[in-house]
């Protein structure tokens, strides 16, 4: 059984290291940094809901920086889809839907082509997604 020095020094380390990833992530993403550690109180019942608190809000704002880098990820993409299907020929557009096991109706304008081609892509990745 651990002695309540050694228990001491693991929850330590632990802490120090939670410490430097949050600051990585915090750097990375954007996102202000928490110092957890720094939470202190009489009540230690008090101090621990604090603690947990502020990381819970620190998670929060990580998770709707990543959802928003996500959602951007996702807009770029769209757009080089784009771009790239524009630059295709009616024929270069059949081709590629079949090879993507897409339908493809030749007698559309190739605008509705590509229109109905990113259609289709969306809804195939709405179908993973969920």
């Amino acid at each position: 059984m651990a002695t309540a020095s050694a228990i001491g020094r693991m929850l330590a380390e632990a802490q120090g290291r939670l410490t430097t990833a949050m600051a990585r992530l915090s750097e990375a993403l954007g996102v202000p940094p928490l110092a957890v550690l720094e939470v202190r109180y009489r009540d230690p019942a008090y101090q621990e809901a604090a603690r947990w608190t502020a990381l819970a809000e620190w998670a929060e704002a990580l998770a709707e920086r990543v959802g928003r880098a996500d959602d951007q990820a996702v807009g770029r993409l769209a757009e080089v889809l784009t771009d790239e299907l524009n630059r295709k020929t009616k024929a270069e557009l059949q081709q590629w839907a079949a090879e993507q096991g897409l339908t493809l109706d030749g007698d559309l304008r190739k605008d509705e082509m590509v229109t109905t081609l990113l259609a289709q892509l969306r809804g195939v990745a709405e179908q993973a997604e969920g």
